[in-house]
C-alpha cells in the first residue's frame, strides 16, 4: 500500500472518530461493504473519506445518516463505486502475484518455525516432513478456496482484503495451528533441505511482497 493511501486511512480514521456513536455504526459497515469492491484501495479511501465528511456535515445540521446516504447504504455505496474505475489487469495480476508470494511465505515460514530446535543436530540440511507436505497442501487448498470465495462474494482480491481487513488474517490461524499439528505428529522425513538457501529465499520473499505491497493501492 503506497504512503498516499496509507495517510488517506489514517486520515478517515480520525474523521471517523468525530462521528456520534451511531453514525459510526453505519460508517463502519458502508466501509465493509466498500472493502468488497473491485477498486483499488486508494479509490475505496477515497469515497470512504468524501462520505465521512458528508456525514460529518449532515450531524453539525442535526441531520442522521439516513437523510443524507438513504435507508439502503448499499445502494449508496455502489452509485459512487460505479464512478470509479475498476481494477486494471495489471492490478489485478500484482494482487494476483502478491497472493502466491503471501501464499509460499507462510510456508516456508510455517516449515521453519516447528525445526528451529533441530539446527544442531542436522546443520545445515533441514528435514522436510510429511506432517510438512499435509500442512502445505492444506494451506494451499485453503488459500485457493478462500480466494474463489472472496471473488465470488466480495467481487475483490483476497490479498487486497487480506491487507485491510483484520478479521481476513484471522482465518488463517486455525489453519497455522493445524500445519504445526500436522508437522508435529507426521514427522517421516521425505526429502531435506538447505537451511541457510530456505532463509535466504524467504527473506526474497518478504521483500518481493513488501516491495509489491508498495507499488499497489
Amino acid at each position: 500500500m503506497t504512503k498516499q493511501t496509507l495517510l488517506l486511512r489514517d486520515e478517515n480514521e480520525r474523521s471517523a472518530s468525530l462521528l456520534s456513536h451511531p453514525t459510526e455504526r453505519i460508517f463502519q459497515q458502508i466501509t465493509v461493504y466498500i472493502r468488497t469492491a473491485p477498486i483499488n484501495t486508494y479509490y475505496q479511501e477515497s469515497i470512504r473519506r468524501d462520505i465521512v465528511q458528508m456525514l460529518l456535515d449532515a450531524e453539525a445540521h442535526g441531520q442522521t445518516a439516513e437523510a443524507v446516504i438513504g435507508a439502503d447504504y448499499r445502494a449508496f455505496c455502489d452509485s459512487v463505486i460505479a464512478e470509479v474505475p475498476p481494477l486494471t489487469r495489471q492490478e489485478q495480476c500484482l494482487y494476483g502475484l502478491r497472493g502466491v508470494l503471501l501464499t509460499a511465505y507462510f510456508l516456508i515460514a510455517y516449515w521453519l518455525i516447528p525445526i528451529i530446535g533441530q539446527l544442531q543436530q542436522s546443520w545445515p540440511m533441514m528435514p522436510v516432513t510429511t506432517g510438512n507436505l499435509v500442512g502445505a497442501a492444506l494451506v494451499v487448498l485453503i488459500m485457493i478456496t478462500l480466494s474463489l470465495l472472496t471473488r465470488y462474494f466480495s467481487r475483490s482480491p483476497l490479498t487486497q482484503l487480506y491487507s485491510s481487513s483484520m478479521k481476513v488474517r484471522l482465518l488463517f490461524l486455525p489453519w497455522f495451528l493445524l500445519y504445526l499439528i500436522a508437522s508435529a505428529f507426521l514427522r517421516t522425513t521425505v526429502f531435506s533441505v538447505n537451511f541457510p538457501a530456505a532463509v535466504a529465499v524467504l527473506t526474497m520473499l518478504l521483500l518481493l511482497h513488501c516491495w509489491i505491497d508498495r507499488q499497489t493501492d
